[in-house]
């Protein structure tokens, strides 16, 4: 799929469904057990391209002798990210919003959240991200 599709779509879409589907986990929760299974593993099924694509970019956009610096930064990033999303899903369960007289407070919020960013993030991807270099 990479190399028809090139790894700027695949890596955006394998970020933009899973944050689709990462909206609607309250829901699946709320309805049944074997429904919130089914939405966590279309999650991880559609997430799993993100490394294959990501790891395609590195031989157009990093020159050799940077690589060395680049995979560990890469690597870095990922564990960086989830101590900032554990930290922000700790304040983000505390939380108490109600609207409308309806309490949407507590662990949904986290899903709405990381949800709403990675809806977010996908057109700043795919209006700025370039296949090559030769393309930019």
């Amino acid at each position: 799929m990479l190399q028809y599709y090139g790894s700027k779509h695949l890596f955006g879409l394998s970020i933009l469904i899973p944050s689709i589907l990462t909206l609607f986990v309250p829901l699946a929760c709320n309805s049944s057990f074997q429904l919130a299974l089914i939405v966590r593993m279309l999650i991880g099924f559609f997430e799993s391209a993100s490394f294959p694509a990501i790891f395609h970019f590195l031989p157009h956009w990093v020159p050799v002798s940077e690589k060395t610096v680049i995979l560990p930064v890469i690597y870095s990033g990922m564990y960086i990210g989830e101590i900032i999303a554990f930290s922000l899903s700790g304040i983000l369960v505390e939380s108490h919003i109600v609207i409308n007289d309806t309490f949407l407070g507590s662990w949904p919020n986290v899903f709405y959240a990381f949800g709403l960013v990675g809806v977010l993030w996908y057109p700043f991807w795919v209006f700025t991200v370039y296949e090559r270099p030769e393309d930019h």
